[in-house]
């Protein structure tokens, strides 16, 4: 028998127990079906994600990253769903929709949608205290009414739902999707670290660029970042342990000594990485090199500069990026 309205959650995996049975959790609340690509987890995530009776599993052998691979996957996917009006969310497994705003009037109203409508929601970036977040100060695009169209995109940063231009959006009010990643601040570290190291090394932007669009704890405007409503918080309270142990070995910390070892230090010192002792984590995996912050004076006081003032803007900010932008190479 074919659903009227099925509600999907499509989310990406690679090594995420630490936080998956809270996202399943509740996540269940809304979703009636899960389908998950998992990358070649070595933790528990396949475990996990086998174990509950709304997962679909299916696993993405690619060994590099290629966010538009595995988004095609999730989509051809979706469409084997048997519904009348198939209704994704695409969230990451650090992210999730509180069940709070399930029984509202606007989450009622995602039903009557149109397909190829796409769902814009705020993106609630909860900071480590776990009582306030950032407010980017505008919505994103986390949902979508499926009606077969294609998703598009590069290897890495794009929408997680296809565009459909003829289709007026749906802004919500009410339905938020709230994003935890912030809170394990050695984790994120480490996560940001990589993505700064692959995207340096796929030419995606500038040592300069990228150090302005990272570690976005370092100088955060004050007035973007706000109290956290109750309401977005599920069953009231967060779980007792959202972080992770920071000796934890992660995929991302494997990738980067390869990274070293392949490149030498020196070519990542114009990269804000170095706040951490890669040496340790080299250890870990045997590495035979002993790895040692490369900055040089004008680099760290450079990388300092752009901390300062990476959300400040006047005309002399303007004058001194362009400068470094042209000689700090």
């Amino acid at each position: 028998m074919t659903d009227d309205v099925v509600f999907i959650c499509i989310t990406p995996v690679k090594n995420e127990a630490w936080i998956l049975p809270y996202f399943l959790e509740v996540n269940s609340y809304w979703a009636d079906k899960f389908i998950v690509v998992d990358q070649l987890s070595t933790d528990r995530s396949r475990e996990i994600l086998n174990n509950h009776p709304k997962v679909m599993l299916v696993e993405n052998k690619k060994t590099e990253y290629d966010e538009l691979y595995r988004s095609k996957l999730l989509w051809d996917l979706v469409r084997k769903v048997d519904a009348k009006k198939r209704i994704v969310m695409a969230l990451d497994a650090d992210e999730l929709i509180p069940p709070q705003v399930i029984d509202s009037n606007e989450w009622n109203s995602l039903k009557k949608l149109d397909p190829g409508s796409r769902i814009y929601m705020k993106w609630i970036h909860v900071l480590p205290d776990c009582d306030k977040y950032y407010d980017i100060g505008e919505l994103k695009p986390f949902g979508y009414v499926d009606d077969g169209n294609e998703i598009n995109g590069k290897k890495i940063h794009n929408d997680r739902v296809p565009s459909n231009n003829n289709v007026n959006p749906f802004l919500c009010n009410e339905i938020v999707n709230v994003h935890l990643g912030y809170v394990p601040i050695i984790r994120n570290y480490k996560k940001h670290s990589w993505y700064m190291i692959w995207e340096f090394l796929n030419s995606e932007n500038s040592a300069f660029d990228l150090n302005k669009n990272y570690r976005k704890f370092i100088g955060w405007n004050g007035n973007s970042i706000k109290v956290i409503d109750k309401k977005w918080i599920p069953k009231g309270e967060w779980p007792e342990k959202l972080d992770i142990e920071s000796e934890d070995l992660t995929w991302w910390d494997i990738d980067i000594i390869n990274w070293i070892n392949e490149f030498g230090e020196s070519k990542f010192k114009k990269l804000d990485i170095w706040d951490f002792n890669w040496n340790l984590i080299g250890q870990k995996v045997n590495s035979k090199r002993n790895i040692k912050d490369p900055r040089s004076l004008v680099d760290r006081l450079i990388l300092y500069y752009i901390k300062k003032t990476k959300y400040k803007k006047n005309n002399l900010i303007k004058i001194v990026n362009s400068i470094i932008k042209t000689y700090w190479k």
